[in-house]
């Protein structure tokens, strides 16, 4: 059975009528509540800035491995920045679900990454391509950046409408900016090597930070945790410029587990779900990570904390 997840027109809440923004925003609500994610159009990011995101992920991958290791992320350094090769992270120590017989350390995901945070981050410094590497990279990044912030931060004004929260309850909490940006690329893999069980695309896994964005391409792949059903749901890809929003950790601990983190996977599409042999096609996705500001309690809301 396939979750069917509302997709809503966020244009209505940023830019109709009163009774039309609280609408969309109980909807938003509700759909997080049920199901910890809920789809988007009319987000704010043009078509063609998508489009550009991607081209720009790809030409960032397609660089050989000797351009892309001058910016290396650096294990246990402290918040992601720079590239991430293939196997480096391993999201399966994630959700305790992923534990059983074979120990995490042997379970890989089979994807690389790049990841970047704020423009001008003096604490955490953003590592980035040499420019006659990748004339235009940082500056389209930055640009794309604020479009995340801004976005994100729209969805939280959305959240505190319909969860009854006092305006700026979520927004004051994300100022000054502390967001990441990841571009993750699959490469293509056998169906085979997949089978082992030692490999997946992404492990089931919970995000950190408040919500996620993610825009992925045509592949697809993405599936969350069907609470009704058990297992886990294809989330059906109906348009180009969709965005997903799944719930993260910190909003989970915020209202002290009301609403709860969204537990996904990325696995075999839907039309090679039974198949045994094969190549799975690459993949490409982009993902903005609302985050709290450094110093911010991600302890409960007054609100959510009952005696």
């Amino acid at each position: 059975m396939v979750v069917k997840l509302q997709t809503l027109d966020f244009a209505d809440f940023t830019s109709g009528p009163a009774e039309r923004r609280e609408a969309v925003a109980k909807q938003l609500g509700n759909s997080f509540i049920n199901h910890s994610f809920v789809k988007l159009i009319n987000h704010g990011v043009p078509d063609a800035l998508v489009q550009d995101l991607f081209a720009w992920s790809k030409k960032f991958f397609k660089l050989n491995r000797e351009q892309k290791s001058k910016l290396p992320h650096v294990p246990n350094s402290g918040l992601q920045r720079g590239w991430s090769g293939k196997g480096s992270e391993q999201t399966a120590y994630l959700h305790k679900g992923n534990v059983g017989e074979i120990a995490p350390e042997h379970l890989v995901d089979e994807k690389e990454h790049f990841d970047c945070g704020p423009p001008n981050d003096d604490q955490h410094p953003n590592f980035w391509p040499a420019p006659e590497d990748l004339p235009g990279f940082r500056k389209f990044f930055e640009h794309l950046y604020t479009y995340g912030q801004t976005i994100s931060l729209q969805i939280m004004k959305a959240c505190e409408v319909g969860l009854n929260l006092l305006p700026g309850t979520l927004t004051a909490r994300c100022d000054p900016a502390a967001s990441e940006f990841r571009f993750n690329h699959n490469p293509a893999v056998s169906i085979e090597k997949l089978q082992q069980r030692l490999q997946k695309r992404t492990w089931p896994r919970t995000d950190l930070g408040i919500i996620t964005l993610l825009f992925q391409d045509t592949v697809g792949e993405l599936e969350l945790e069907d609470r009704k059903g058990g297992g886990f749901s294809p989330v059906v890809r109906e348009g180009d410029n969709e965005m997903v929003i799944n719930i993260s950790d910190t909003l989970q601990r915020w209202t002290n587990d009301c609403i709860r983190a969204g537990l996904h996977q990325v696995t075999n599409p839907v039309p090679q779900k039974d198949d045994e042999a094969g190549m799975l096609a690459e993949r490409y996705s982009c993902v903005f990570f609302l985050k709290a500001h450094r110093e911010t309690n991600v302890g409960a809301l007054t609100t959510y904390i009952y005696y």
